[in-house]
């Protein structure tokens, strides 16, 4: 067969010829590439023969060379900005492996630095979070556990000591730790049982701490309420003022004593309230909210009369103030059906509800005698809360007047006359 007036066989031998001579040249710039292995050497070479086997080992050689170059540069900066860009370039290799641990080792001691400067649990705690491993987080976790001891002590409290036990076990004071926990577990018990003032409370106390240093006053106490319970139970049956006021004589140092005491002033109210009575303004609170289980009363009995003051709610009680006696009292927070009276003929109770916040409030106390036409009513101030005076034919009114706590910037408690147990607080 004739090509182009060539032979057939002629024709191949020409570009065999031809191929052969090119695969020696690229076999020869390859070889030369190689014994240069610099970054110019490959860019050559990739230049001339961008496609094939030899290109693609050529652009992995490239790769490397650019990163050892770029390498030398990032170790000369040695800073975060470097090792971030060297990471944007080259992500992947060896030296890639060393750029991120590098950059984890400047990521902590950047960090290290606004961690010290706060110095407090959570700064220490949000470390770790990033930086669990390495030199800086063992004395991040030493530090860590020295601050929540500290928090664990001045906290003193059940919720900080199990805290500290939970996430700090092998700790130097973790024993310590777990002998005060004890010991605030017994007192919240104890506490809980005096509060309840139930037997069943008592017997739950004695076995969660049948050897404790309470457990013998627990024992005790549960014997004379053992020994009190029918005659209470029959004077809660029959619930009248003479009954509970019966089993005060028989047993004035009764367990159940006090709770007889605040059974007959709830029944005082109801008596009181059913009758006449003038209504009762709600004390002023004074100064700062308060976060706590109690509120705090000052109390001023500006009358020439013996005052009483009757609380029936969360707890019941009575307190009697003297003529132009100032004092305060402590009660748990809630809602409370309020009487006031005073040992004066033809004086109204002064009665109502008060919700008690556990905030600070104060009051004053006053007889104040109208003498307006029933068909006229006297408003007073508005710092005595434009509360209107009764007809001319009803007999005097005992009266709350809060005008004086409108000028008192803060609370300053008057001698105490009442404070709650400790159990309570």
């Amino acid at each position: 067969m004739i090509i182009n007036g060539k032979p057939r066989a002629a024709m191949i031998l020409s570009l065999l010829v031809l191929f052969s001579a090119s695969c020696a040249t690229t076999s020869s710039q390859w070889k030369d590439a190689t014994s240069r292995d610099d970054i110019s050497a490959y860019e050559e070479f990739l230049h001339k023969h961008p496609r094939g086997e030899l290109a693609e080992l050529a652009r992995a050689r490239l790769e490397d060379l650019y990163a050892q170059r770029d390498w030398l540069s990032t170790r000369k900066s040695d800073d975060i900005f470097a090792y971030e860009q060297f990471l944007d370039k080259h992500p992947e290799g060896e030296l890639a492996e060393q750029a991120r641990a590098r950059l984890e080792d400047l990521y902590a001691q950047r960090d290290w630095l606004s961690t010290r400067k706060s110095d407090d649990i959570f700064a220490y705690e949000d470390f770790l979070d990033r930086h669990p491993e390495g030199e800086l987080a063992e004395q991040a976790r030493a530090r860590l556990q020295e601050l929540s001891w500290i928090n664990a002590t001045q906290k003193n409290d059940i919720l900080a000591y199990e805290w500290f036990l939970l996430n700090h076990p092998q700790h130097d004071s973790a024993a310590e730790a777990r002998l005060r926990l004890e010991k605030l577990y017994t007192q919240h018990d104890w506490q809980e049982a005096m509060r309840s003032e139930e037997i069943s409370a008592y017997e739950d106390f004695l076995l969660k701490h049948p050897h404790g240093p309470l457990a013998d006053q627990v024992r005790s106490r549960l014997e004379a309420m053992r020994l009190d319970l029918n005659q209470w139970e029959e004077a809660l049956a029959v619930a009248t003022i003479q009954g509970y006021t019966r089993f005060l004589k028989l047993h004035p140092y009764s367990p159940f004593a006090d709770k007889a005491r605040g059974k007959i002033v709830d029944l005082e109210i109801s008596n009181m309230l059913a009758g006449q009575h003038a209504e009762l303004s709600p004390p002023n609170p004074i100064g700062e909210p308060q976060v706590r289980t109690y509120s705090v009363i000052n109390i001023h009995n500006a009358t020439d009369h013996n005052l009483t003051i009757r609380y029936s709610g969360p707890e019941s009680f009575k307190v009697l103030f003297l003529p132009g006696e100032k004092a305060s009292i402590e009660l748990l927070q809630g809602s409370y059906k309020v009487v006031a009276s005073v040992n004066a003929i033809g004086v109204n109770n002064y009665a109502g509800d008060e919700q008690l916040d556990g905030s600070d409030y104060e009051a004053k106390y006053y007889i104040y005698t109208s003498t307006a036409s029933p068909y006229r009513p006297i408003t007073l101030t508005a710092s005595e809360l434009n509360l209107t005076m009764p007809k001319l034919t009803l007999p005097p009114v005992l009266y709350l007047n809060p005008s004086d706590t409108l000028r008192v910037p803060e609370f300053h408690p008057w001698p105490s006359k009442r404070q709650l147990p400790s159990y309570w607080k």
